[in-house]
């Protein structure tokens, strides 16, 4: 993926989430064949000894299950009843932040999904979660 450090090319989702956008904003693009989301690393996403703060990271690796699976989470409601984090190495840069990853298995109710987040530092944590089907 192109790393020019704008969000020009991304989109919002088509219906409002209160806490993604408070904690975020967050956003979306499809880059070639892959869903992608990204949001831009400011001051207010920091902890105490300036990187990116955990809590942020958890909440942007949920948010990237759903955009991961996007071709299926788009066409019914799903909700996360599993979301795990690997924290890879800290973030000191601000900018923008993406996230990829793919669909390891779909059955009728449930999806289970990988990915990693990822800078201009390089890979900042991994995740894996399950979306269920309501």
């Amino acid at each position: 993926m192109e790393n020019d450090n704008t969000l020009k090319d991304f989109n919002t989702w088509h219906v409002t989430e209160p806490f993604e956008d408070y904690v975020g904003p967050f956003f979306y693009k499809k880059d070639n064949e892959n869903l992608i989301a990204a949001f831009e690393f400011k001051d207010h996403h920091m902890n105490s000894i300036k990187s990116l703060h955990g809590g942020m990271i958890m909440s942007f690796a949920d948010y990237s299950l759903f955009v991961v699976a996007h071709e299926y989470t788009g066409k019914n409601n799903y909700v996360t009843i599993s979301c795990s984090t690997e924290f890879l190495k800290a973030s000191y840069k601000k900018g923008l932040v993406y996230s990829d990853g793919e669909v390891t298995k779909a059955s009728q109710t449930l999806l289970f999904i990988k990915g990693k987040i990822y800078n201009s530092e390089g890979n900042i944590a991994t995740y894996s979660g399950i979306l269920k089907k309501i």
